[in-house]
């Protein structure tokens, strides 16, 4: 396979797809699961836990397939989840946070960028 297109960690990261259509939004239940839950990002609430659990990657491997990312600082994480955080319309973009049942704090994704 070394055909495979590569990012600068050599991670494969496939063909390019031009075509590709983005999924419909999630419903805005929150999603409750055995081991975590996934419910409508609230900034107050989970950006906090979110940047903690996000800076746990010290090689910021999780931000390879990102448009943004990743942030030095809690204000600097927390101004780019609120700023991009709802679209003209008024409807939130990043809209789900993953909430680990095991330890009730933030698991790190967000939806959306």
């Amino acid at each position: 396979m070394s055909d495979a297109r590569r990012n600068e960690f050599g991670q494969p990261i496939g063909p390019a797809l031009p075509d590709w259509q983005p999924p419909a939004r999630p419903s805005r239940q929150p999603l409750r699961g055995r081991f975590c839950s996934v419910e409508p990002l609230d900034v107050a609430r989970h950006a906090r836990e979110l940047f903690d659990a996000n800076s746990q990657d010290r090689e910021h491997r999780i931000w390879t397939y990102r448009f943004s990312g990743p942030f030095a600082t809690f204000d600097e994480y927390e101004r780019w989840l609120d700023s991009g955080n709802f679209d003209a319309d008024g409807r939130q973009r990043r809209s789900l946070a993953e909430l680990r049942q095991s330890l009730r704090s933030a698991g790190g994704h967000t939806d959306g960028d």
